[in-house]
This record gives C-alpha cells, structure tokens and sequence, in this order.
C-alpha cells in the first residue's frame, strides 16, 4: 500500500511543472542527436563573432577591456565606439539574430515531436519563418518598449515627487536627492519589463509549433498560456545559471548548453500549451455538459485563441 501511495505520488509530481523534469527529457531527447543542434549552436556563435567585429575593430575592445575609462582619458574618440560600423551591425543583429533563432527553434520543435535524426536541412528549412521571425521581434519589441516607457514615466514621477520632499528638507545633500528620479525610474521599470518579457516568451514557439498562426494572435496566445507560469519560466532558465558561469570560462561549453537549454524550454512549452488546452476543453465540457473529448483530438496551437483581438 505505502508503495503504491509512494508511486501516485512520483506520479502526480511528474505530470507538474517541474525544471528537473523539462531538463531530464531535454537530455532524453538530445541522446545520439546532438551533431546538428551543436553545428547550428556554432553557426549562431560564428555570426555573433563575425557581428562584434563588424561593430567595432578588435583592438577598439581590447582597449576598453584593459582601460574601461578610455574615453575620459582621451584614448579613443567616440567615433570609434560609436562609428559607422557599430550601426550597420546593430541593424544587421536586430535584422538576422530573430531569423536564425527562429530557425533554430525549428530543431526543437523536430525533437519534441519526432525521435528521428535530426538534419541540416531541418535547420535550413527554419528559414522559411523569416517573415514571421522580423515581424513577431518587432511587435514583442514596441509591445515590451510602450511597457518600459509607461513604467519608466511611472517612476520618473514618483522619483520627482521623492526628489521634492527630499530636497526641500533641511541639510538634505543634492545630489542625493536628484539620484532619486533615475533610481525610481529602474525600481518601476525592471520588474515590469521582466514580467513582460515572460508574457511573451513563448510566441516564438507558438508559431514555430503552428506555422498558420500569425504574429499577433501568437503573442496574444503566449499571454494568455503563461498566465501563472512566468515564474517558473523564470526559475527555468535560472536553473542554468551554473552552466553558464561555466561556460564562461570554458565558452565551447555553450555549443552545448545553448541546445540543452531550447530542448528544456520547448518541453516547458508544449507541457504549458497541452495544460491551457485541457483546462479549456475541461470548461467547455462543463459547460455544455458534454462527455470531454480526449485532449490529443484538440488542435495543439489554435485551441489556445480563435479571436484576432489586438489587445496584449
């Protein structure tokens, strides 16, 4: 009896949300498939390089690695930093960095759903998302950019008023007092930031999963499937911090990581959209009084919204 009571709960624990259980089956499923997610890992890698030095000359960075004060003291102008380069990689990062990652997301989405070899030209064919990729970064970007700058007038605000009370008081120090607006304006717009950034973390996966979703309905869609979950996707991804400290001084290590960590977050992914569905059928059955319909007939990613509602 106590055994059985031992593996319901084993049992009830597994069918939760749990880091260790996305990260074991991560595992599971990169076994004898690991060549091409690592090779997409390098290419990625190989594009960041090639970006960085588009941005600025290499010895621009060792300057400012070996003396973080060389612009006050003379040793390079501004123009150095911030030349003609430095923009045309950072329009170069904001056009081709969503389409790659988009692609790669493609490899996972082939490793949840199918226990075959994994082929470059799955890799290549995440391409196709391009359109989609630009489109979904520039509208979770103005989204998470409207948030930011809502919050940040929030704490501009209270920072003044702060400021004020503090300043029109006796002795009080200036300086100190002025450091209250921009300290308010981080304490109000971080944690909203944050928050919006896991409300819209999934829309990547949302498309790659359905390719007949479109931008805006997948970001409304990740809003609604990670209602109670953001933290725990925080913790997820925090629960690879000790890699990625590792990998800091062993940096092939992130060949590696980088797939072990989609691999963990799709499962996440699909466990969180497969629960929202449920839930859904659930209601509707109560509902309408119906016998429920087994959760594998419903359509994974168009149960979760059939409304072109702009509202995020």
């Amino acid at each position: 009896m106590e055994n059985e009571n031992q593996n319901l709960k084993t049992e009830e624990m597994e069918a939760g949300f749990y880091s260790k259980k996305f990260k074991r089956l991560a595992l599971e499923q990169l076994n004898g498939r690991w060549t091409v997610p690592v090779l997409v890992s390098l290419i990625f890698f190989v594009f960041e390089i090639l970006l960085l030095g588009i941005m600025m000359p290499w010895s621009t960075y060792a300057t400012l690695l070996t003396n973080p004060n060389a612009l006050e003291s003379g040793l390079l102008n501004p123009t150095d930093v911030l030349g003609p380069g430095y923009f045309v990689g950072l329009i170069a990062s904001c056009i081709l960095t969503p389409v790659i990652v988009m692609a790669q997301l493609s490899i996972f989405a082939l490793l949840f759903k199918s226990k075959e070899q994994l082929k470059f030209s799955d890799f290549v064919s995440g391409f196709s998302y391009w359109t989609k990729a630009l489109g979904n970064y520039f509208w979770k970007f103005l989204w998470l950019f409207l948030w930011g700058l809502a919050f940040g007038l929030i704490g501009a605000i209270v920072g003044l008023l702060v400021f004020y009370a503090v300043y029109s008081s006796a002795g009080a120090d200036s300086v100190l007092a002025a450091s209250m607006i921009p300290l308010f304006i981080y304490i109000f717009m971080l944690p909203a930031m944050i928050v919006k950034t896991y409300q819209y973390s999934l829309s990547d996966y949302i498309i790659v999963d359905n390719d007949e979703i479109g931008v805006i309905q997948a970001l409304n869609i990740s809003k609604k499937i990670t209602s109670g979950y953001k933290w725990k996707l925080f913790c997820l991804d925090f629960s690879f911090i000790g890699w990625q400290l590792l990998c800091c001084f062993f940096p092939i290590g992130t060949l590696w990581l980088e797939p072990y960590s989609y691999a963990a977050k799709t499962n996440a992914f699909h466990y969180i959209l497969d629960t929202y569905n449920k839930q859904a059928a659930d209601e509707k059955t109560a509902s309408e009084g119906q016998k429920p319909k087994a959760i594998e007939d419903e359509p994974v990613s168009a149960e979760a919204d059939t409304t072109d509602s702009n509202e995020v």
